[in-house]
């Protein structure tokens, strides 16, 4: 995708919170899960892999959905094991 928006600037592509940036969200998951994703979109599934975690800024548990990060170590971390139990 270099070149392609921006008029071939790439200043989009870039991870310094630059003004003109595009925003990164990662979703960590099992590989035999990508293709249901591509074809059905992100679903909140039955195997919630953060459904018992807690969000740190209110301390609060962050329930149900569809869990994305900027941080690409924490998606990674989804995407290693089935912790989502293959649900989309």
């Amino acid at each position: 995708v270099q070149g392609k928006y921006d008029n071939g600037s790439d200043l989009w592509m870039g991870m310094s919170g630059k003004a003109g940036e595009w925003a990164v969200a990662y979703h960590g998951t099992g590989f035999g899960t990508v293709p249901k994703i591509l074809s059905n979109g992100f679903k909140v599934g039955k195997g919630q892999g953060a459904i018992h975690s807690f969000d740190t800024r209110t301390g609060k548990n962050v329930g149900s959905g569809v869990f994305v990060t900027p941080n690409l170590a924490v998606g990674e971390c989804y995407a290693n094991g089935n912790e989502d139990g293959a649900s989309e």
